[in-house]
């Protein structure tokens, strides 16, 4: 996108995630995984949204710009479980820590909490075709 006052403003999408053993490292080593996404205004380098992978390409980790990490799990089909906001970047809203999924007897269940307590549930039945009800 093209501004007058500060001219191009470039988004930048950095490809290429390699495997490690730290916290923002993934379990994969792989050219064509999103590793960062720059946006025009960011000052530093860490200034950027940072993406970790797991071993079947699944988004692990994330860090935005912010520095609020969230770590993801899946279940053993690989769909995904939880979305646990693990370190809170200062200013940022701390009812929600966790969004959690499952799916039992063709119910889809969405579940919130605070640590520690459970705030809320949502339960949405599907029915032939992906639709819920």
């Amino acid at each position: 996108m093209h501004s007058s006052v500060t001219g191009d403003q470039i988004t930048e999408y950095v490809n290429g995630v390699l495997s490690g053993s730290v916290a923002g490292d993934s379990d994969i080593c792989s050219n064509s995984l999103l590793r960062a996404v720059i946006y025009p205004d960011s000052q530093t380098s860490s200034d950027r949204v940072s993406l970790a992978y797991n071993r079947l390409g699944q988004r692990k980790w994330r860090k935005d710009q912010a520095g609020t990490i969230h770590q993801y799990e899946y279940d053993h089909l690989g769909l995904m479980k939880f979305d646990k906001r693990t370190t809170l970047a200062g200013g940022i809203d701390t009812n929600v820590q966790a969004l959690g999924w499952t799916t039992m007897q063709n119910r889809a269940y969405h579940q919130a909490w605070q640590n520690p307590f459970f705030i809320y549930a949502l339960t949405l039945r599907r029915q032939g075709h992906g639709k819920a009800d």
